[in-house]
């Protein structure tokens, strides 16, 4: 399936906030969902469409902005 860079950089938004956010979670104490409390493991089509629906209607640019926030802190996260 071909992709827009648009469509592609949702999509790492999309994961790379599902990640971060199972990390906050986990050293607050919380009980991980993953992938989702919505989603399980066998509906990453439909996970892909919510990041598709949630992320791809921002623009290029905004979606850039964000994954360079996202991506720092990340690596901050990292080099803990």
């Amino acid at each position: 399936m071909d992709r827009t860079p648009t469509e592609n950089l949702a999509y790492q938004v999309g994961w790379t906030t599902l990640l971060l956010q199972w990390e906050a979670d986990e050293r607050q104490g919380k009980s991980v969902k993953t992938p989702t409390e919505n989603y399980k493991w066998n509906q990453l089509g439909e996970l892909y469409q919510y990041f598709s629906a949630t992320y791809a209607l921002l623009s290029l640019a905004e979606l850039k902005k964000d994954w360079t926030k996202i991506s720092k802190t990340y690596i901050k996260y990292l080099m803990k």
